[in-house]
Formats: structure tokens, sequence, C-alpha cells
């Protein structure tokens, strides 16, 4: 398992489309915890990186990532539920995305060497 979850970090952080795609795992095991136990438990170092790079994000950044890339609500849906302008939403979205990359470098690859 620590192979696996080694490769599936170091691959998090280089890509923010891979990212987006354990976001949306994350999100499905997590809402989904009582029919997926045993895959949660299987992934639980993983997941556990994932909630607490999400936890270290800002609040702000926190619910639009959630919106848009765990939920699926499209840029323009997100601006208009916020009240904010798409291109901010974008940029929120981004730097969240960029928060997490950091968080895994920093923290995970480190806990795991």
């Amino acid at each position: 398992m620590d192979d696996l979850h080694r490769r599936l970090v170091e691959e998090l952080y280089g890509s923010k489309s891979a990212l987006r795609e354990a976001l949306g795992l994350y999100w499905d095991i997590s809402t989904a915890a009582h029919s997926q136990s045993r895959m949660a438990s299987e992934f639980s170092g993983i997941l556990v990186d994932l909630k607490g790079a999400i936890d270290s994000l800002p609040e702000s950044h926190r619910v639009v990532l959630i919106l848009n890339v765990m939920m699926g609500f499209s840029t323009a849906e997100v601006s208009k539920q916020l009240g904010k302008p798409r291109s901010t939403v974008i940029d929120m979205v981004n730097r969240a995305l960029e928060g997490i990359q950091t968080y895994l470098e920093g923290n995970s690859l480190r806990r795991l060497r």
C-alpha cells in the first residue's frame, strides 16, 4: 500500500487533472462511506492526505473547490451561486488545486520517506 500511496501522491501534486480525479474519488468515497467502507479503509492514508489538504485551504477556496471540482458544478454555476465573477471562481479553483498540490508535496511525501 505504501508504494501505491507514494505513486498516487507523486502523480497528484504534478498534475491538476489527476488531482481533480482524486478529489472526485474522495468525494464519492466520503459521501458513500457506508457502502464503500472497505474501499475507504484500503485508501485511508490517501483520504487522510486529501482531507488534510482540503482542510488546509482558506474557506473561500475550499467552498469553490468543493462546488466545482468535487460536486461538478460548472464555474458559471458556482459564480452565480456565490455572486462572484466567473474569472474569480476559476482563479480560486486554480489556487485551491495549487494549495492542495503544495500540501501533498510537503506533507505526504515527507511522511512516506
